[in-house]
C-alpha cells in the first residue's frame, strides 16, 4: 500500500518488478493525439537520475490492445533511453477495465 502523500498510478506494478516502485509519476503528453519526443523523455529521466522507467498511457477508445504505433514508440524510447543507461521495465496500455503489459506479453 502506498503512503497517502504518494500520487497513485493505479495498481502498483511492484509485484512484477521486485522492489521497484514509482518514485516520480510524470505526465509527458496530454491530448487526443499527443506527441512523445524521446529526447524529452530521456532528458526528464536524466534530470531525475532514473535507473529505470515504467511507461504507461491510456487508449481513449477504451481498448487496451497495444497498437503498432505503441510498439514502435516503445522500441524507440527503449533505444533512446538505453543510450543513457536507463532501462525500460514495462509499457502499460490502459483501457476501460483492462491493462496490458508489454513485459508480460514479451514485447519488451
Amino acid at each position: 500500500m502506498q503512503p497517502p502523500s504518494t500520487p497513485s498510478l493505479g495498481p502498483t506494478p511492484g509485484h512484477r518488478f521486485g522492489r521497484a516502485q514509482p518514485l516520480h509519476p510524470d505526465r509527458t503528453a496530454l491530448g487526443r493525439y499527443p506527441s512523445v519526443y524521446p529526447r524529452e523523455v530521456a532528458k526528464r529521466e536524466l534530470d531525475l537520475h532514473a535507473a529505470a522507467v515504467i511507461l504507461a498511457h491510456n487508449h481513449p477508445s477504451g481498448a487496451a490492445e497495444p497498437s503498432r504505433a505503441d510498439e514502435f514508440l516503445t522500441q524507440t524510447l527503449k533505444s533512446a533511453l538505453g543510450l543513457v543507461d536507463v532501462r525500460v521495465l514495462d509499457h502499460l496500455v490502459v483501457g476501460r477495465g483492462a491493462v496490458v503489459s508489454f513485459a508480460e506479453r514479451g514485447l519488451m
